[in-house]
């Protein structure tokens, strides 16, 4: 998996589903949010796309920027555990009107990404309730 994974077709445009990006380097973790928002009740209605990297997450952004309902980005997109991702918010909220959820398991993290352009917040381990809630799924 080097650099995304698809749930869905990611087709463009589909107005039937709502697109989540999913920007985090732990592939463990995207496996567990997927297996999450899979398990919802209206998970058909969902269009799951996952970055690991800065590149592919500025890749997909690009490409499905039009069909996005929330975006949900870590801090940290390398191994040395420092922010990374402060640039990539700025970059996605110039651009993007929709929600951005910050997530990291470093509350000064979270702060930093809503100060660049998040604006909401959250620990991993309930991010996908969270898009749930935004999304109007509950």
């Amino acid at each position: 998996m080097a650099g995304c994974c698809f749930s869905g077709d990611g087709t463009e445009g589909d107005g039937a589903r709502k697109g989540v990006l999913l920007i985090e380097d732990d592939p463990y973790m995207l496996h567990f949010w997927h297996g999450a928002l899979a398990g919802w009740p209206q998970a058909e209605r969902l269009n799951i796309l996952s970055a690991l990297t800065l590149v592919s997450a500025e890749r997909f952004f690009n490409r499905f920027v039009d069909s996005l309902a929330v975006i949900a980005i870590d801090a940290c997109l390398n191994k040395r555990n420092e922010i990374d991702t402060v640039e990539l918010v700025g970059y996605i909220r110039a651009r993007y009107a929709g929600p951005i959820v910050a997530m990291s398991s470093n509350h000064g993290f979270r702060q930093d990404l809503m100060a660049a352009g998040c604006d909401h917040e959250c620990e991993k381990s309930v991010l996908p309730q969270k898009i749930i809630g935004l999304l109007g799924l509950a």
